[in-house]
């Protein structure tokens, strides 16, 4: 699996500057076929918080593995929330390839002593 970040700005509607976060995941065949055999496509990998127009946060959006593999724009108003969505998108990637390794290695018995 590979991340990729692309990281953008704009002028906004009224002056000042937007920032814009485009990431996008790229699978290898294997991890591809994975994804597929589990029909695993919606599964939910983090949750970004959506706004309003004045800012209040309202509901939140999930981003789903077929979000990133597909492409996703995030958009913010400051560099720190920015880092913030880069932060949550490489977490997700982490929970994503464990996700993929046990999709890969399930089934069989564990045991576990404590």
């Amino acid at each position: 699996m590979k991340l990729i970040l692309n990281k953008d700005q704009s002028k906004g509607f009224f002056g000042g500057v937007k920032f814009e976060l485009n990431a996008r995941v790229q699978l290898t065949d294997a991890e591809g076929a994975l994804v597929k055999k589990y029909k695993a496509d919606n599964e939910v990998l983090f949750n970004k918080p959506s706004q309003t127009f004045l800012g209040e946060t309202i509901t939140v959006e999930p981003v789903k593995i077929n979000s990133l593999t597909s492409g996703l724009t995030l958009k913010a108003k400051n560099i720190a929330e920015i880092l913030k969505y880069e932060e949550a998108i490489k977490e997700a990637c982490e929970a994503f390839k464990a996700y993929l390794h046990i999709m890969e290695n399930f089934g069989g018995k564990e045991e576990y002593e404590y």
